[in-house]
């Protein structure tokens, strides 16, 4: 699967998936489409090489219109911070920019 055609922005790191998943949901939008998803905050602070390039690549792209920072342990099968993504095809509003939201003191946890 490294010469797959959904590979556009580069061939995803082995051993970790965000970046394949990421990578099929855009190949399958239409020219106008959005997407989004929930990912593991790590997805967005990775320093590894393949990582931050895809990551630089979608943003020189213009594809990500907003990112929303949870607060932690939202899940309950998980403590795994988490992150929604919204990427967006030809964007009319915030051209060239990126919404980033920090929701993680938004709200509070109830048992």
């Amino acid at each position: 699967m490294r010469k797959d055609v959904r590979w556009k922005y580069d061939v995803p790191p082995v051993g970790n998936a965000n970046y394949a998943w990421i990578q099929h949901f855009i190949f399958h939008l239409s020219p106008h489409g959005k997407a989004g998803f929930v990912l593991a905050k790590g997805a967005l602070t990775t320093k590894l090489t393949a990582e931050y390039e895809i990551r630089k690549k979608f943003i020189e792209a213009d594809l990500v219109d907003c990112i929303v920072n949870l607060l932690s342990k939202l899940f309950l099968n998980t403590q795994i911070p988490a992150s929604l993504w919204f990427l967006k095809r030809n964007k009319t509003q915030r051209k060239g920019e990126i919404l980033f939201i920090d929701a993680r003191d938004m709200e509070k946890l109830i048992n």
